[in-house]
């Protein structure tokens, strides 16, 4: 069975495009220890998921992204590897990496159909 690491995040939208080149930029590297493949999506039709009237006053950009992964088993050590390799921070750009922005939605383990 797969599992899946999936990450919802609201940023300013001149970021966004940083953001999604950040999450490119990583897959061969998340892939290396284990993942299937990283999927993100950017779309301004996801700003009316915003519930907070600062976000969206400020005009920012929702982004998702998926890490999938072949089991849970995997992705246990292969995210743990990944975020203490160094090569991952030379990837990260603080500004838009700041955790206030970053929601984590850990999904249960599903089955291919």
């Amino acid at each position: 069975m797969i599992y899946v690491d999936g990450l919802v995040t609201a940023l300013p939208k001149e970021l966004s495009q940083s953001y999604m080149d950040c999450i490119s930029e990583s897959e061969a590297l998340v892939r290396t220890y284990g993942a299937l493949k990283i999927v993100s999506v950017q779309d301004d039709r996801l700003e009316k998921y915003l519930e907070d009237d600062d976000l969206k006053q400020n005009r920012n950009a929702v982004v998702l992204f998926w890490i999938i992964w072949p089991s849970h088993e995997v992705r246990r050590s292969g995210m743990a590897s990944m975020l203490s390799d160094p090569r991952l921070e030379d990837m990260v750009n603080p500004e838009v990496f700041h955790g206030k922005r970053l929601e984590v939605a850990d999904i249960n383990e599903y089955t291919l159909h």
